[in-house]
């Protein structure tokens, strides 16, 4: 009778569609065995647009970033405005949160593993229309709240703009990444003896 491994929630969704078991080495050390039995996704891409998108959305993502800084630097009345926090702290929010899908996706391999599609595709996907519609708001609030308060002229615009700017390379990512068919393949491995397969449900 295999032996039931108990762990938390967040060990059972990073390691997900796993099996795993104990095994002694020749010192009589014990140690945990995990093996990948799950299905894998694979995205239907050439190599070569599937290489380019490791390149390119990183890059979308740091121009993103680099021109949000520039346009939350601006010296306009509306930055420094108690309307404006929100949008700003969301943005902040959700660029950190998109470190880790962006790290998954420029080391996923084409076959992915549950959790590499999770990442790099479910939760990039998600940040980065979230993000998109948060700077966009940002750049309408500027225009409405200068237009209301303080009045608009260039350094407004160019604010404004901004904000827009860095949106639109999110949502570049997003319409991508959203538009992309993906194929569900067959496990490559089968359970190992006495292995616990690792499950994840939303409840536990």
């Amino acid at each position: 009778m295999e032996k039931k491994q108990y762990h938390s929630s967040s060990y059972h969704r990073f390691y997900e569609n796993y099996a795993e078991r104990e095994v002694t080495d020749e010192h009589g050390a014990t140690k945990i065995e995990r093996v990948y039995v799950g299905e894998y996704y694979y995205p239907e891409l050439s190599d070569e647009q599937f290489r380019l998108r490791k390149v390119l959305f990183p890059f979308l993502y740091v121009v993103s970033f680099l021109i949000f800084l520039l346009s939350g630097t601006c010296r306009v009345a509306a930055n420094s405005s108690l309307y404006m926090i929100p949008f700003l702290a969301i943005s902040v929010c959700i660029y950190l949160l998109l470190l880790i899908p962006m790290v998954y996706c420029v080391r996923a391999e084409k076959e992915m593993e549950l959790r590499y599609y999770r990442y790099s595709h479910i939760q990039l996907t998600r940040y980065c229309l979230c993000q998109a519609v948060c700077l966009f708001g940002a750049g309408t609030a500027v225009l409405v709240g200068s237009l209301l308060f303080s009045g608009i002229d260039a350094a407004v615009l160019l604010c404004a703009a901004g904000y827009c700017a860095a949106g639109a390379f999110m949502l570049v990512i997003y319409l991508l990444q959203s538009r992309t068919e993906w194929q569900k393949l067959p496990p490559k491995n089968k359970r190992p003896d006495k292995s616990s397969y690792i499950r994840y449900e939303e409840s536990e």
